[in-house]
């Protein structure tokens, strides 16, 4: 069939026989293959234009012998791209398999230590800031003011806060209060030191030295950047741009997903683990029971059995409460 062949450097055109052979093309005595080609159709005119390696274009009618010559190569070369690489059919599961398996050591060995890295160079200052805009988010949608009265607040907080008050390597601890209908005995830290306790689960309690170790796992969550680091690790496409530019600052704009994070309890088993292990050894150094973390766990599971609808509960993390009582009782 008539055609007319021109490039992108020689833009005028010269008249060309096209003829179609199998799954090749021969243009002006040169032979193309299907696979190195690509069409483009107007409609408006019904002309087609391929698109050849050698940055040559010919333009010609929409023919019935070029719509038969796509449409067979089309199905017979599904994967020719693979084919164009080399690479027969048998394999091509194993390479899928291949290419599975990269993402997910991607995700588990190599996105933990970055979003670690990341996470512990985040200054203070914006760690406070993404603190104190999630306490806003959750009194907002989650959380209403606490029902205990007044006196027994500052009677925790003071003793609490007085018992973190030395601590290394942490923002300035501070204690308070919340109630919620849907989460029933729960806790969570802020990045910037703010535990909250709710009603229910200072209601479950039978002594401070109680609360003292879950305030001591939580503190655990704020030393380890545990929340700051699962926040970046749910933002996996994000990290990239994070660790391509360096700026580590740019986490705030994803630090909206922080409340959502804390509320679903989304911690990895590692993470439970490791503040687990941290209020062990702040519970020793202060001479408190360990069997007082292993109580108050006991009773918040009891406490949520008896509510089956309950999802946001303090025990809904992946280790089991048997593995988490033997880091206090080794």
């Amino acid at each position: 069939m008539t055609a007319y062949q021109y490039s992108t450097r020689a833009p005028y055109k010269i008249k060309i026989t096209l003829d179609f052979q199998g799954k090749n093309i021969t243009a002006n005595g040169n032979l193309y293959s299907y696979n190195t080609i690509s069409f483009a159709v107007n409609h408006n005119d019904n002309t087609v234009k391929l698109y050849l390696p050698n940055e040559t274009i010919i333009e010609c009618d929409n023919s019935q012998e070029l719509e038969n010559f796509i449409k067979t190569n089309l199905k017979k070369e599904r994967f020719a791209f693979i084919k164009v690489a080399g690479i027969k059919y048998g394999i091509i599961f194993p390479i899928v398999l291949i290419i599975i398996a990269g993402f997910y050591a991607t995700y588990e060995l190599f996105l933990p230590k970055l979003s670690k890295t990341i996470a512990m160079d985040i200054p203070k200052e914006h760690a406070y800031s993404i603190g104190k805009d999630t306490l806003e988010v959750l009194d907002k949608e989650y959380l209403i003011p606490s029902d205990l009265p007044i006196e027994h607040q500052n009677h925790l907080k003071m003793k609490l806060q007085a018992q973190m008050k030395h601590l290394k390597g942490l923002p300035k601890i501070k204690i308070i209060f919340r109630s919620s209908k849907d989460l029933g005995a729960n806790a969570f830290a802020l990045p910037n030191g703010t535990v909250v306790l709710l009603d229910d689960l200072v209601h479950l309690s039978s002594n401070d030295n109680e609360l003292f170790t879950v305030v001591a796992h939580e503190i655990g969550h704020v030393y380890h950047r545990h929340a700051l680091r699962q926040l970046i690790q749910s933002s996996v496409l994000y990290i990239g741009y994070i660790f391509l530019v360096g700026d580590v600052t740019s986490l705030t704009t994803i630090a909206g997903l922080l409340p959502v994070v804390l509320i679903q309890q989304h911690y990895s088993k590692e993470f439970e683990l490791e503040a687990d292990r941290y209020a062990y050894n702040l519970t020793k150094a202060h001479k408190i029971d360990p069997n007082n973390f292993i109580a108050i766990l006991q009773k918040i599971k009891k406490s949520h059995k008896k509510d089956q609808t309950n999802k946001h509960y303090y025990l809904s993390s992946h280790p089991s409460i048997e593995e988490r009582i033997k880091i206090f009782t080794h």
